[in-house]
């Protein structure tokens, strides 16, 4: 199944089992990995607005998941109308995208990319890849660019977290 149909699909899902009302714009504060808080000029603040549609739970293997940067922009929905069940519609800037599927997980960051299926990372499996070859000698013929080696370690480490 490709990315975007299975992203229409849990849209799909979510849009069947939960109605949204009304939006306002605020702030996001004290950003974590499930929640944040809204600050809405002239209101109270909102507090443990959902990053996600449901509420956080040790039991949700497969997800996706905007985190605002915090101090963003951001349009708060309220389920069923209720301003203590908000969760964030939108952002200005995002922080971080995880996406997870059991126990495959795809994350981007400032910082770069990081794929993983259970404990092994694909940053890893390339890092034990091109540390194997460094420990080449070849007699008769030309041995591995060891510069060359380093450098594509350099660029993975700036790439894949």
């Amino acid at each position: 199944m490709a990315l975007e149909d299975l992203f229409a699909k849990v849209i799909a899902v979510h849009a069947k089992t939960t109605a949204v009302y009304g939006h306002i714009i605020g702030t996001a504060v004290n950003v974590t990995e499930h929640l944040c808080d809204v600050t809405i000029e002239g209101e109270a603040p909102l507090l443990d607005v959902r990053l996600n549609a449901i509420e956080p739970d040790e039991e949700l293997t497969s997800f996706i998941t905007v985190k605002p940067k915090e101090n963003s922009l951001v349009v708060v929905g309220f389920i069923e109308d209720d301003k203590k069940q908000a969760l964030i519609v939108q952002c200005t800037e995002i922080a971080e995208v995880v996406v997870k599927i059991n126990s495959t997980e795809f994350k981007i960051t400032t910082e770069g990319y990081q794929i993983k299926k259970g404990a092994d990372s694909l940053k890893q499996v390339i890092q034990l890849l091109a540390e194997s070859q460094q420990q080449i000698f070849v007699l008769y013929g030309n041995n591995p660019n060891y510069m060359k080696i380093q450098q594509s370690l350099s660029k993975l480490n700036n790439i894949l977290i």
